[in-house]
């Protein structure tokens, strides 16, 4: 599987359509329950008792210290899910965080390659759905945002290329990538990869449920973008 392709299985696994890190989105329910902050889709809203019961699945699955729980649609189907976020670990510009996404077996059933591996009630976990993700912070005018590294992408290549992005040290192999790039900010972006021939792949969401791919090489005087690709989820 190439770096492009996780890059955007990790996108859509955690960026769910109802909500992001920076807060609820226009149309979600947004309280606190048995002392947890909560975020839910208006179509998707758990009990007190549902709550109670995904705390306690999460509990078993090794996140004891839960953040924020969430539900969301699983686009596009008609289904809904759970989301968890756990504790955050920072060490300096790096966060490390537990994701756990519950799956209601009204909407998800187990599946080959999908097994269950915890239950409680009607609520239920595969093995897949226990994720640790780290994220390294960057501050881009004035903003701070959260970015996924993959691969061996140190901080001090990723700050080059990201530099050059955000002062316009930019150089095109053609004008359709030069126009395709516009409306591209900075603070879209949600990962960096490199492939295997030398090019780095950033992405951007620059709205909901779209994705955008730039891929550029780094050089002395700047970034070359090679193409741009949009898509889906």
């Amino acid at each position: 599987m190439t770096n492009r392709k996780i890059l955007f299985l990790w996108i859509a696994l955690a960026l769910p359509s109802c909500c992001d890190a920076s807060g609820p989105n226009e149309g979600t329910n947004s309280l606190e329950i048995l002392g947890v902050r909560t975020e839910f889709d208006p179509d998707y809203v758990l009990s007190t008792n549902e709550v109670g019961a995904v705390l306690k699945l999460a509990s078993l699955c090794g996140v004891t210290n839960v953040a924020k729980i969430y539900t969301y649609n699983i686009h596009p189907s008609p289904a809904y899910g759970v989301g968890i976020l756990g504790p955050e670990a920072i060490q300096g510009r790096e966060i490390r965080g537990v994701d756990l996404f519950v799956n209601d077996e009204r909407w998800t059933k187990p599946r080959l390659g999908h097994e269950v591996s915890l239950s409680n009630g009607k609520f239920w976990v595969g093995a897949a759905d226990i994720q640790t993700n780290i994220y390294t912070t960057f501050t881009f005018s004035g903003r701070s945002t959260r970015i996924m590294l993959f691969e061996s992408i140190s901080l001090a290549t990723a700050d080059k290329i990201f530099e050059a992005f955000g002062t316009g040290k930019i150089k095109y192999q053609d004008e359709k990538s030069k126009e395709d790039l516009k409306n591209l900010s900075l603070m879209q972006v949600t990962g960096l990869s490199l492939e295997k021939d030398g090019v780095y792949c950033i992405s951007f969401s620059p709205e909901p449920l779209s994705l955008a791919f730039v891929r550029c090489i780094l050089e002395s005087s700047g970034i070359t973008v090679v193409d741009v690709g949009r898509g889906a989820m």
